[in-house]
């Protein structure tokens, strides 16, 4: 089968998406599938692995960045039209994610052209994010890519979305729910491997041999760290409880001004480590701290959970009990699910005062990462959604 992947960029870096998408494709390509990418960047930036199967990828080269970014998004996409209109391949499959934004017309361009099935791969819904959050004018022209974003998702044949809320959100928008199809991200399978030892750790990594609570990742306005620092300043916040975050974003740079306004606090600020070191990174927190605003349910699942499930580290989750990740969590019993800042802390000490509950948790979240949420398990979901496609 040819089968084209339409995606923002590819390449195991930082970035979530492009490194799940990355992991998917040599997934698929080892099925005999011929994969195609069309993506932003040079394509020479991606270098396929050797047990891999035949990839292509081709760059599309980024708009400069001094075009406003709506004038930006209209040119990509014409872009993208032009190449679904010139193309001379023949594809089978295309499968397309929500960045770059309206990909999904060049995606049914294809499917006109060819007769390909198409497939939504939405795992954010970022215009749905703008109109909860930002002005008028942003308000306004996301509600004129959303209603070109929707009338795509409605001609496509199925849609991958990462959770029960996203679905819920999807359906809102007159999706048929009988298109959409629930494939969670996920880490490789391999991370359940590794045994974390977190004093070792914390002593690699220079820090106090005390139990710690640890944010890692990038920390955006939609992850709730207002909440988090609201707990910090609690007077039962025990000073012998290290906070560690790593990371960048506003929510981290919120976390750096309060740490340096409370020297008090038993607060620290790390950039990011090498992928190479980042399991053993990981391994510092005794507990680590997943958040996502409320008002942000139902357009993205943080994919922070699951790699911190391979690793049998237990999560307290700030958030509402709706989403994917809190049923995960509550599912597996790996975590603690709170939506308050006195909730949150009264989790971390739970947490510390009980060594036999860590380690249950702890436990029960590497069973649910190897039962449901490893890269073998949606990836074999992927290829059951794709043979029943008729190709």
């Amino acid at each position: 089968m040819k089968l084209l992947l339409i995606c923002q960029s590819i390449g195991k870096g930082w970035a979530a998406t492009s490194h799940i998408a990355t992991e998917l494709i040599e997934s698929l390509s080892l099925d005999g599938n011929d994969i195609f990418v069309w993506c932003l960047g040079d394509s020479k930036s991606y270098q396929i692995e050797d047990e891999a199967g035949a990839i292509s990828v081709e760059g599309i080269k980024p708009i400069p960045n001094f075009i406003p970014a709506p004038l930006s998004e209209f040119l990509l996409l014409q872009i993208l039209c032009f190449r679904a209109m010139t193309t001379k391949k023949k594809f089978d499959l295309v499968v397309w994610m929500d960045s770059p934004r309206l990909a999904g017309t060049a995606a049914n361009i294809l499917k006109r052209k060819t007769n390909a099935i198409s497939i939504a791969w939405v795992m954010d819904l970022p215009l749905e994010q703008i109109l909860r959050r930002s002005g008028p004018i942003k308000r306004f022209l996301a509600k004129v890519f959303k209603s070109i974003q929707t009338k795509s998702l409605k001609k496509v044949d199925k849609v991958v979305t990462l959770g029960a809320c996203m679905k819920s959100a999807l359906t809102e928008l007159n999706i048929p729910r009988e298109k959409i199809k629930i494939i969670g991200t996920w880490a490789p399978d391999k991370w359940q491997e590794f045994q974390p030892a977190p004093d070792k750790s914390k002593s690699k990594f220079g820090l106090n041999d005390q139990f710690t609570i640890m944010y890692s990742g990038f920390a955006g306005d939609w992850h709730n760290f207002e909440l988090i620092c609201d707990a910090l300043l609690l007077p039962e916040n025990n000073n012998q409880i290290q906070w560690l975050f790593s990371g960048s974003g506003p929510g981290i740079d919120d976390v750096a001004t309060l740490a340096a306004e409370q020297r008090d606090l038993n607060i620290i600020i790390r950039g990011r480590v090498e992928r190479e070191y980042l399991q053993e990174f990981l391994s510092c927190g005794d507990v680590h701290i997943v958040s996502l605003d409320a008002e942000m349910e139902g357009t993205c699942v943080p994919s922070k959970l699951y790699p911190l499930m391979a690793l049998g580290i237990p999560v307290i989750f700030v958030g509402p009990r709706s989403c994917q990740t809190a049923i995960d969590i509550e599912n597996a019993t790996a975590g603690i699910v709170c939506q308050t800042a006195v909730e949150l802390l009264l989790a971390v000490n739970k947490l510390r005062d009980s060594a036999q509950l860590q380690k249950r948790l702890g436990a029960n979240a590497k069973q649910a990462f190897i039962q449901r949420h490893c890269l073998s398990y949606s990836t074999r979901e992927w290829n059951n959604l794709i043979r029943q496609c008729p190709c």
